[in-house]
């Protein structure tokens, strides 16, 4: 769940776009991306400059911009990554204002105080990919560089120099596979992952996947995946998140191309979240986490839906282990040029709150856990059931009471917990609350003369389940929510 859902991060009359974020060595956040602050400033103008601001508080406040790069070009497509070291290296492109100069790449060894000249790459393409650079064991670094119809690969020891490059696809004989921007990501094992922007620009044109499994060295061809389905999506976002072990894609779409410009207010953000066997050549099996209109809908800036959905994420793991992203999204001035602003989001982890058995007597005494530590849970009533600090639950009332896991602030998880008087032979019951898309497994719990019915909380409203035949062993309900309707397993 997007927590809340959009903040202004760089609003005003100029042209902020793009970029990415990287958290430094010493926990600051670096946001980098392209501005232009002329007059006539605009999508594509030869005021665009690279940018830098800085937090130190996890994205809550920022320094005002400073400039690290700029001349007489549109210096854009502002794209890049930080070391191991700790070096951050930006990668870019200089336009005429009709066509591509050149590509580049300036690199900086003290969070963005002073940067190293200039150096041009000798590419094929055009701009580089739209993810963070990326490491890859055995091979160094890992930029995408991409033209219409091809993909560049190009490593590097240390990010200082690009000097090997393979080439990853190459359609523009053929024009098979329309390519465009790239997001790559490396998923352990050998296995790098690449989301391609499909650019006919047309609906069910969706993101193309692409893969490899033995470090880069040989690619799968595209296959196009169901992200946004059915809609089209310029630059994708995908990364790897090695603690919950899950791969996140975060898109936009354009569906107004196509559907008219009374759809500009449908434009969204779509968020994925999945296991990596999932959805590795399973391109058609990502699942939706969540979704969100885009900021110029669900926010007061005062701008004119007039343009679609710029969109171009770009996102850094807090310290707090939730996530930060910064998008954009654009407007037309009343000049007839391009005006564009930058907005930041959190996705929160979920957390997981358990209890050693949610059905007790009055009296009774549960352990409430949690898979992430700074936890505190609540009874949502008293008279029911209190909570320690500690986790422990005392049952004080028959009944059902809500119990909330709060984590800095938010409500991360409920669970519900059902309170029996004592001595009472009857059927227990269990209330779990799940959310769209969300795959959770819950045991059932036998009592003196059955098995328990559970009760499931949906955004369709509460079902119940119970066994038909007494199992053997204690079974385990399996559900899942798509598109509101409940599949449910029973399992011995």
């Amino acid at each position: 769940m997007l927590y809340p859902i959009y903040k202004e991060s760089y609003v005003n009359d100029y042209h902020a776009s793009e970029g990415f974020l990287v958290k430094s060595i010493n926990g600051d956040i670096i946001n980098i991306f392209r501005l232009s602050e002329s007059p006539d400033s605009d999508h594509v103008d030869v005021g665009g400059k690279i940018v830098l601001r800085k937090s130190i508080d996890d994205g809550n406040t920022w320094t005002e911009p400073t400039t690290i790069y700029d001349d007489e070009y549109d210096d854009r497509n502002v794209h890049g990554g930080i070391t191991h070291e700790g070096r951050i290296v930006v990668f870019f492109r200089r336009h005429t204002g009709s066509a591509t100069k050149d590509v580049n790449f300036i690199y900086s060894d003290d969070d963005g105080e002073t940067w190293s000249d200039r150096k041009s790459i000798d590419t094929e393409g055009v701009t580089a990919g739209t993810h963070k650079m990326i490491y890859v064991p055995t091979r160094g670094y890992m930029q995408l560089i991409i033209n219409h119809y091809y993909i560049e690969a190009w490593y590097s020891e240390d990010g200082s120099e690009w000097l090997e490059k393979d080439i990853v696809l190459d359609y523009r004989d053929t024009k098979k596979w329309h390519l465009n921007e790239a997001c790559g990501v490396y998923l352990g094992n050998g296995k790098i992952m690449i989301l391609v922007r499909d650019d006919k620009r047309l609906k069910y044109h969706r993101y193309l996947q692409v893969t490899s499994e033995d470090y880069g060295k040989r690619w799968r061809s595209p296959r196009r995946t169901n992200i946004t389905y059915p809609h089209w999506s310029p630059a994708p976002c995908v990364f790897y998140d090695e603690q919950e072990d899950k791969v996140w894609v975060v898109s936009t779409d354009r569906r107004s191309m196509y559907e008219g410009t009374d759809q500009y207010d449908q434009e969204s953000i779509w968020v994925y979240k999945n296991n990596v066997d999932e959805v590795f050549k399973k391109e058609e099996n990502f699942t939706l986490f969540t979704q969100e209109k885009r900021p110029y809908v669900m926010t007061s800036t005062n701008r004119p839906l007039n343009l679609n959905f710029y969109g171009y994420i770009t996102s850094v793991k807090k310290s707090d282990r939730s996530y930060l992203f910064m998008v954009t999204d654009r407007y037309k001035k009343d000049n007839g040029k391009e005006g564009s602003d930058l907005f930041q989001f959190e996705l929160k982890p979920k957390i997981t709150i358990s209890a050693n058995l949610p059905v007790t007597e009055v009296g009774g005494f549960l352990k409430l856990k949690s898979d992430v530590s700074g936890v505190r849970w609540y009874s949502t009533d008293l008279n029911k059931a209190t909570v320690l600090r500690d986790g422990s639950l005392i049952a004080k009332e028959s009944g059902v009471v809500c119990i909330i896991a709060l984590k800095n602030g938010y409500i991360s998880n409920k669970l519900w917990i059902t309170i029996m008087d004592k001595d009472v032979n009857y059927q227990t019951f269990l209330n779990v609350e799940i959310e769209k898309n969300e795959r959770i497994s819950i045991p059932m719990f036998r009592t003196k003369y059955n098995y328990s019915p559970i009760y499931v909380q949906t955004p369709s409203g509460r079902k119940g389940f119970k066994f038909v035949d007494k199992p053997q062993k204690y079974p385990t309900l399996k559900m899942k929510i798509n598109d509101k309707v409940l599949t449910v397993k029973g399992y011995d």
